[in-house]
């Protein structure tokens, strides 16, 4: 989450700034379509799945850190890295759970708005405070999500491979939440609180270091390469723990490297695009956005999430989150 005083110069004009918002969009895009690949497969565990994934990530890391031209390697930003990788091996877990891709993504970036959100408003970890020019706007967006993050919670999906199973239905009809459903929020909510702080690392090398380059696109690599390293950790202790019940599948194999390659396309447009419109603009776009558009994939395609009541709640998540996220957009545009 780049630094809003030291990207605003970068601000040259009206046509950037359409730029800026073309570049949001289309990393919004990548992050809501990044696990449709894997919908169709037996994931299990995810760990395989988010080992070659963050195999992905690194390769594309080190392409983008030769086309800058080998910036200083900060080790402060590997930080960042352990925190994604951390979170990320809780993702395919979730998504194949009840809560599935829609309601997986719109908790944990419903819980990772607000952490990014007050570590950018109140200056956390030893980072600079990021001033709004209205208050009132910027508060009453963040209640607004926090609002949509619980009618989310209240939305019922269909676990993979469990859809004609009507003693299922009948015991989710009489209960919004089950015990494995929470237990799911809780990974969710886990998640979006690592997620939420894994660029804090370079704003902090941005606001305290002599000489730190303002653009958050040449600290990548370091995140990216420390995401794998930490991956390869967790997976190379879950195959010494679950030995031969280790799941490893090579079909899996594919749709993990399009995983891969549409999150970093994501991840580098979002740090390209807040050097446009500014971290108060893109950060709550680049978390809600996707987690709407997973939540229509799983509407429309996958069609997990069905009910007159399911769509009404939904609905209103929906409508609400986005007029939380554009209050928030606009308080620093006012």
């Amino acid at each position: 989450m780049p630094n809003n005083e030291t990207l605003s110069d970068d601000n040259d004009g009206y046509d950037d700034q359409w730029v800026g918002f073309l570049l949001l969009l289309v990393a919004c895009a990548s992050f809501g379509a990044m696990f449709v690949p894997l919908r169709k497969q037996r994931c299990k565990d995810g760990f395989f799945v988010q080992w070659v994934q963050c195999a992905v990530v690194f390769c594309c890391g080190f392409v983008i850190y030769i086309v800058r031209d080998f910036p200083p390697f900060d080790p402060i930003a590997i930080i960042g890295g352990f925190l994604y990788a951390t979170g990320n091996i809780f993702s395919v877990p979730i998504i194949e759970s009840e809560l599935g891709v829609g309601l997986g993504m719109l908790i944990w970036t419903t819980v990772q708005i607000i952490v990014g959100w007050c570590i950018a408003r109140f200056g956390m970890f030893g980072t600079k405070t990021q001033e709004v020019k209205s208050l009132p706007l910027n508060y009453i967006g963040l209640g607004l999500t926090l609002i949509s993050g619980i009618l989310f919670v209240m939305v019922k999906g269909e676990k993979k491979g469990h859809t004609n199973n009507e003693e299922r239905k009948e015991t989710t009809s009489r209960r919004f939440i089950t015990k494995a459903k929470l237990f799911y929020i809780g990974l969710a909510v886990t998640l979006g609180l690592l997620h939420g702080c894994m660029l804090t690392p370079i704003v902090y090398i941005q606001d305290n270091k002599t000489g730190a380059s303002n653009h958050a696109i040449d600290y990548l690599f370091v995140h990216f390469s420390s995401t794998f390293f930490f991956s390869t950790v967790y997976f190379v202790v879950y195959c010494l723990v679950r030995r031969t019940r280790a799941v490893v599948n090579v079909q899996l194999v594919g749709p993990s490297v399009l995983y891969g390659l549409l999150w970093t396309l994501g991840m580098s447009l979002f740090i390209i695009s807040n050097r446009i419109v500014s971290q108060t603009v893109s950060f709550p776009i680049a978390t809600r956005l996707p987690a709407i558009i997973g939540a229509l994939i799983d509407v429309f395609i996958f069609k997990t999430i069905k009910g007159k009541q399911n769509f009404i709640v939904l609905s209103c998540g929906i409508f609400i989150g986005v007029v939380g996220v554009v209050l928030v957009g606009i308080s620093n545009q006012l």
